[in-house]
């Protein structure tokens, strides 16, 4: 009924709820919980899933229940496995801080960098409110103002303001649902809707990759922009996850972890062609991998373990900032979105080869995805429409030249045909010919 996995970093306990059928997690720190821990905590999950289902619960387990202290029974509470210890807060004492951080609890299921997001709206909340402020308090002015202070005082960029304020929004719904404020506050703000910006959109050439990996200090980084630029993987969420046994040399695919959209496709991973561009540098890694190995990129996994342990996403960063130092130390000038360019241009660049249902499916994104955040028109493009209808042209009038050619012909055949048959009848009769056949005849064809 229930499943026990682990990461670096968590034991996962995973189960489809009986009474609403969703999928639901409960996560254990591996640094706070044993692998026996862990097993308990198996098992005592099967006999609380059972006992939703109509059987009795075992002794042992209600004792395990009763020895729980609040944090981790909170775990089970939170699963909709026990009912919570928490005294539930009256709908008019909420704060807006309380409120977010209960929020956030319910949401441990989610992604690393999701985590990382909430936590920052949680404090331009708290600077922006306060720690006391009541979540029916807050009028639609104020959240007129603070979304005013994303945008300005808060430093941030407007696709960053946007995205907070949204999820701002999201929080407050979410308040409404639960019956704590009767309406949304934000409900009236409307355009937060990040849209690609086309001007940061830069076309990775081949020349300017084969610099890139020239630069890079080993096998790992090369075959990281490789990834990046020829297979279209995303960096770091698409890389990190990538095993030996996702490599199938024999059929040349490699199966990619679909870290970013899983959730919303069902689709854990997708199948991607190994191209000849990126095979070379992939066995250049296989072979100086450790014997038994398991992940592709083990030493850049390791930028990440220290902002993991400590529960905040920097792999990202960390990737940029290595990135930014190795193409300066060959001086190499690094373009703008270097990884999310790179990825762009390889997209762009198979939709030119390919029906787009296979593009999508190669890249992991919907085409709606793809028009707004990947495709790009280059600079060659604009040449490739004007040689083109140059073609097209030179073709019509070579074709007018034909039928006009060839009309005089069947024209010229016509009247020596005529005078045959006079001549034949006796029939005395001048040879004319139209001024077409004698220019004809004159000059040649035109």
């Amino acid at each position: 009924m229930a499943s026990l996995n682990s990461n670096a970093k968590h034991w996962r306990i995973e189960f489809k709820h009986p009474l609403d059928k969703r999928r639901r997690t409960i996560y254990l720190p591996v640094n706070e919980f044993s692998a026996d821990d862990a097993g308990i905590w198996h098992v005592h999950v099967e006999a609380v899933l059972a006992s939703l289902q109509g059987k009795s619960i075992p002794p042992q387990t209600l004792k395990w229940l009763n020895r729980l202290d609040d944090a981790p029974y909170q775990k089970l509470a939170n699963a909709n496995l026990v009912e919570s210890r928490l005294k539930p807060q009256p709908a008019n004492e909420w704060t807006v801080d309380a409120w977010v951080t209960t929020f956030i609890e319910n949401k441990a299921d989610v992604q690393q960098s999701t985590k990382e997001t909430y936590r920052h709206i949680r404090r331009n909340l708290a600077d922006f409110f306060g720690a006391n402020k009541r979540l029916k308090d807050v009028t639609d002015g104020d959240a007129l103002e603070f979304y005013e202070y994303m945008q300005g005082k808060a430093g941030l960029s407007i696709a960053t303001a946007l995205r907070r304020t949204a999820l701002a929004k999201q929080i407050f719904r979410r308040a409404v649902k639960k019956g704590h404020i009767p309406t949304n506050p934000f409900e009236d703000i409307t355009g937060l809707r990040v849209k690609a910006n086309d001007q940061r959109f830069v076309e990775v050439t081949e020349e300017m990759t084969a610099k890139l990996v020239d630069a890079m200090p080993n096998a790992e980084w090369r075959l990281a922009v490789v990834l990046a630029r020829y297979g279209g993987l995303r960096v770091p969420s698409e890389l990190l996850p990538l095993r030996w046994q996702d490599v199938d040399w024999h059929n040349r695919r490699i199966k990619v972890t679909n870290v970013k959209t899983c959730r919303k496709t069902n689709k854990p991973h997708r199948i991607i062609p190994l191209w000849e561009r990126i095979r070379p540098y992939l066995e250049a890694c296989f072979d100086q991998a450790e014997a038994g190995a398991e992940y592709v990129f083990p030493e850049i996994r390791k930028l990440g373990q220290a902002g993991r342990d400590k529960g905040t996403n920097t792999i990202g960063l960390n990737l940029r900032t290595a990135l930014d130092r190795y193409a300066a130390y060959a001086g190499v000038e690094l373009w703008e979105k270097p990884w999310q360019n790179m990825r762009s241009t390889c997209a762009t660049e198979l939709i030119a080869e390919y029906p787009s249902h296979i593009v999508n499916a190669w890249m992991g994104h919907s085409e709606e995805i793809a028009q707004e955040h990947y495709r790009q028109v280059k600079p060659q493009d604009f040449e490739t429409a004007l040689a083109r209808e140059r073609q097209a042209l030179d073709k019509a009038k070579s074709v007018t030249k034909n039928v006009t050619y060839s009309g005089t012909i069947k024209r010229a055949q016509s009247q020596s045909r005529a005078t045959a048959s006079s001549v034949k009848q006796g029939k005395s009769q001048p040879v004319t010919f139209d001024d077409s056949i004698v220019n004809m005849c004159t000059l040649g064809p035109v």
